[in-house]
């Protein structure tokens, strides 16, 4: 496969694209083209085997529930003292 070839079918499925996705795309593009990105995924990956990092799937999640079932805290008032306990 020439390097016309997989650029071509890119810029096909680019083409064909909901408008809405393309914002989707140019994120992804930007990501992959940045010139660390390779290292950064080595060592992400290196974390993740060391036990570092958290799911995402739980921070969705929670994140998900505490807004819908938590109050949203009061704003801290400047004149309140901060060991007050209302």
């Amino acid at each position: 496969m020439t390097q016309t070839q997989p650029r071509t079918e890119i810029k096909k499925a680019v083409d064909l694209s909901p408008e809405d996705r393309l914002a989707s795309l140019a994120d992804y593009l930007a990501l992959v083209s940045c010139p660390d990105f390779e290292e950064r995924i080595e060592n992400a990956e290196q974390d993740i085997k060391a036990g570092r990092g958290f799911n995402w799937r739980k921070v969705r999640n929670s994140f998900s529930l505490r807004s819908s079932t938590v109050e949203t805290p009061k704003p801290l008032s400047l004149t309140r003292s901060l060991d007050a306990d209302d």
